[in-house]
Order: C-alpha cells, then sequence, then structure tokens
C-alpha cells in the first residue's frame, strides 16, 4: 500500500522505513509457518500428533514439510521486502496509515498472545477442545476409509 507496487523486486529495506509493517509481518509469518511459540505452531503441532496417533505417517510428514516449505516462502519475501538496501525511490517512504498499522499490531498480538492458552486452565477449555476434534475427525476417517478399502 505504502510503496504502491506489490512487486519484489522494487522494493527491500523496507524495515528502517516502515517498522510496525515489519514487525507485524514478521510475527504473521513465523505465526503461519508454525514456528514455536506462536499461535501456528501449536494448530500444526496438534495437526501432525492427531495424523501420527492415527498412524497416517506420512500425512504428518507431509504436514511438517509444509510448515517447512511456507517458512522458507515467508523468508523469501522478508528477504526482498524488508532486508537490504532501500531503492532510492522509496527513500522518502513512510510506515501506512494508522488504521491500517493498528490492525497489523492487533492481529501480531493475537498470534504472540494465542500462546497464552497453553496455560492449563484455558488449554482445558480451548486447545483440548480442537485436540479431541481432530482426533474424533481422524478416527471418523479411518473407519470410513477402511468401509473403502483404503
Amino acid at each position: 500500500y505504502a510503496t504502491g507496487t506489490r512487486d519484489m523486486n522494487k522494493l527491500g529495506g523496507l524495515q528502517a522505513k516502515m517498522p510496525i509493517s515489519s514487525v507485524s509481518w514478521f510475527i504473521g509469518s513465523f505465526a503461519a509457518s508454525g514456528v514455536p511459540p506462536f499461535n501456528g505452531f501449536w494448530s500444526k503441532l496438534i495437526l501432525i500428533i492427531a495424523a501420527v496417533q492415527a498412524q497416517h505417517y506420512i500425512l504428518a510428514g507431509i504436514a511438517g514439510l509444509a510448515a517447512i516449505l511456507t517458512l522458507a516462502s515467508f523468508i523469501k519475501v522478508q528477504r526482498k521486502v524488508f532486508m537490504g538496501n532501500l531503492p532510492d525511490l522509496l527513500s522518502e517512504i513512510k510506515e501506512v496509515p494508522k488504521f491500517m498499522s493498528t490492525t497489523m499490531v492487533i492481529l501480531a498480538v493475537c498470534c504472540v498472545g494465542m500462546a497464552v492458552l497453553l496455560i492449563p486452565p484455558l488449554r482445558e477449555r480451548t486447545l483440548d477442545l480442537a485436540r479431541d476434534a481432530v482426533l474424533l475427525g481422524t478416527q471418523y476417517a479411518q473407519v470410513v476409509f477402511s468401509k473403502v478399502g483404503m
């Protein structure tokens, strides 16, 4: 939005000029990639554990590989957009408007704050229910797959 382009080859060095966008991007990309302790790590871990418990080791491996590839793609974007040298055309660039930056900060805080759900009383009311739902789904899938010969 602030640069007027989505072409990563025309960007670089935005970390210094757009610190709120930069930090929010880093947090969001780590969360989406499943890097601990962000919220994405726990959801990916639950899925992988459920797949292993259901003895679907290939699916567990695919989920792990997908997390690694996701992180690699985000790192590529981070390096091209936020690291390196700032192009001369962007020397006067400013942070995005307050409404946009506030929204990004709220989402970044949620990505970090979701790790708080690991506190046992909160976990029992949230993550344990999600885990049980995933495990129940895998058990149902096993029944269905066994009936169709898979």
